[in-house]
């Protein structure tokens, strides 16, 4: 639909995707096109950008509504069911005294149901480190991640890691911050796609939620005792968040 992400390009045999055996294993290969530009860093993560981000994301929800997948297309999973299922499971076997707190940030989503404005199938990892930009256009890749949900619960994401990049390079007050990233965001989302007031107003605890998954992982993949100074940052960003919650960022502060 002419959204500017890396798609992936058909091997020789006319498939998408290769399996190459190696003794008892097995690899499976596929290829894309070359993302054109260069990565964004906070020199290049810029007002432009940010409606760039906001544009290509709405164009992307906008176009998913009107997806169905065809007879025998394996659909991918529900990316909230498949992160409590692993992080409850988790939480439960080590008595990780978050588990109340996370269903908390549950309980406050019952009301959210899921319809075609509000839900469908999304890229779920759209953040400065999937994206290459030039003149100010951006071209999206690594898909790995696209699952069904909210399209709030995409935009959170790639909130948290607003909130994220400002923290390692503050400059003003994170507030307003945050309000100058929404105002140019929302610019370029609203140009392609609409969403309601009351989805928005879920953003915050969706961003809690995010957080509780991403500490779930760390703290499942990696051994705390031999991360690095880059990594102990990050972990101890993710601790705070994921066990306070994002209710700081008020919907007055979100929305357009």
């Amino acid at each position: 639909k002419g959204v500017n992400i890396a798609t992936p390009v058909p091997s020789e045999n006319g498939s998408l995707a290769e399996v190459f055996n190696a003794g008892d294993t097995y690899f499976t290969v596929a290829r894309f096109q070359k993302a054109l530009g260069k990565k964004v860093s906070h020199f290049n993560w810029t007002a432009p950008v940010f409606k760039e981000t906001g544009r290509v994301t709405g164009q992307m929800h906008r176009w998913t509504k009107e997806y169905i997948p065809k007879a025998g297309i394996l659909k991918r999973h529900d990316c909230m069911d498949w992160d409590l299922g692993h992080t409850g499971k988790s939480f439960e076997k080590s008595n990780d005294p978050i588990l109340p707190f996370m269903n908390q940030m549950l309980d406050r989503l019952k009301n959210f149901t899921p319809d075609r404005e509000s839900y469908g199938l999304v890229h779920n990892d759209i953040n400065r480190g999937n994206m290459f930009v030039e003149n100010n256009k951006i071209c999206l890749f690594d898909t790995a991640d696209s699952g069904y949900t909210w399209f709030a619960a995409d935009i959170a994401l790639t909130l948290f890691y607003v909130v994220h990049y400002y923290l390692n390079n503050p400059s003003g007050s994170l507030q307003n911050h945050v309000r100058f990233f929404m105002d140019h965001y929302w610019e370029g989302y609203f140009s392609e796609n609409k969403l309601a007031d009351d989805d928005i107003g879920y953003i915050p605890t969706l961003m809690t939620l995010k957080t509780i998954f991403i500490y779930d992982q760390l703290t499942r993949l990696w051994d705390l005792s031999k991360i690095n100074h880059a990594q102990k940052n990050f972990y101890d960003q993710i601790y705070s968040f994921s066990h306070e919650s994002f209710d700081f960022l008020n919907p007055e502060l979100i929305k357009p």
